[in-house]
């Protein structure tokens, strides 16, 4: 399947109906469905590899889900990497693409969050190899050709967008989410609606990025829930894996906003964690851009049936027992504005919809979210 990974629409500052845009698409095989973990060493033989890296997490590690991949890799497998943390940190991406060069690698498989596969892209990247990701959770990083790296020194958390940072393959299958926790499902479930939100909204969308997203919205207000509440529920876990996909998908063809932007310097300046920062943020950055953008969040509103698309948003994230306020994940008042000041250099706050000239205008959004 291949996909169209990277938009540039024309001039910047246009309105979310310009008709002007670029789209790249390189090469990317999305195989979908029960059983699909199963499909890396057949995938790995398809792309010449006879040395892979494995990149999981710690706790993924002992599972029968990375067992499974280990299994299918087979003799392939020549290093394993457990250690990931949160935020891809610049240290630890030194640290595995040496391991991989030493290795003499030619392929990374990473198994795991957005942090997990952020590391796999990571590793790509720098060493010209290509990537297959097996995604557990809902958060996204699959789909898309950005890569976020913090400076673990600085504490500063940015992006560089590539289409090599693309995995050449990504394995969806549900059943590998089966049993993800409740905060994680809820947490990186909403990921995936900022993802969507923010992609109908832009103004840098490729013109088919609207209803892909709008169907994600959709799905994800119905298979969330049902999620959430029972773990197991394979169906539901389906349509919510499927809907993280088309989020992805979207975002991948449009533009990130001042939502992403403020959730990067979250996570680079005070580790929040991003799936809890999406919660907390996006309904106030939807209610910031409403007056620009009034017709596209009426059409979110109405894929999840509601009225208003941030009050729903929010309802939402409520519903799931997730933080709402800045304050529950350890923020003071004063931190706000060191969040303000760093997600002034994002990229992505300068591609918001409504301009973004000053910290104040950040911290409009920083203090409605405390």
């Amino acid at each position: 399947m291949a996909l169209a990974l990277w938009v540039r629409c024309l001039p910047r500052g246009a309105t979310p109906t310009a008709t002007g845009f670029e789209t790249f698409f390189p090469a990317c095989k999305v195989i979908f469905g029960s059983g699909a973990v199963g499909r890396a060493g057949t995938e790995a033989a398809a792309l010449g590899a006879h040395r892979v890296l494995f990149v999981c997490t710690s706790s993924l590690a002992t599972t029968p889900k990375a067992t499974s991949v280990r299994t299918s890799l087979g003799d392939r497998l020549v290093v394993q990497i457990t250690d990931v943390r949160p935020h891809v940190p610049s240290d630890l991406v030194e640290a595995s693409v040496h391991v991989a060069e030493a290795q003499g690698v030619d392929l990374v498989v990473a198994g795991g969050g957005g942090s997990a596969i952020g590391l796999g892209k990571a590793i790509g990247y720098r060493t010209g190899i290509p990537q297959i990701a097996v995604p557990t959770t809902y958060a996204g990083s699959e789909m898309t050709q950005v890569l976020g790296i913090t400076d673990a020194a600085r504490r500063e958390k940015r992006t560089v967008s590539h289409p090599s940072i693309m995995p050449r393959v990504v394995l969806y299958d549900p059943e590998v989410t089966v049993g993800l926790p409740p905060v994680a499902t809820a947490s990186t479930g909403i990921n995936a609606l900022a993802h969507a939100v923010e992609a109908v909204y832009s103004p840098t969308a490729a013109p088919f990025v609207g209803p892909v997203a709008l169907e994600a919205v959709a799905a994800i207000g119905l298979a969330l829930p049902r999620c959430v509440r029972d773990g197991g529920d394979l169906d539901a876990r389906t349509d919510m894996l499927r809907a993280a996909f088309l989020a992805g998908l979207a975002l991948a063809h449009a533009g990130m906003g001042v939502h992403h932007g403020l959730c990067h310097a979250l996570g680079g300046k005070f580790g929040v964690p991003h799936g809890l920062a999406n919660a907390i943020v996006l309904p106030h950055a939807m209610r910031y851009n409403a007056d620009v953008v009034g017709p596209e969040l009426a059409r979110v509103a109405a894929a999840l049936g509601a009225v208003s698309a941030p009050d729903a948003v929010s309802d939402l994230i409520g519903s799931l027992g997730l933080p709402q306020r800045l304050r529950e994940v350890g923020l003071g008042e004063d931190d706000l504005a060191v969040v303000a000041q760093d997600a002034m250099g994002s990229s992505a706050v300068a591609g918001n919809p409504k301009a973004i000239r000053s910290p104040d205008q950040l911290l409009e959004i920083l203090h409605s979210a405390w």
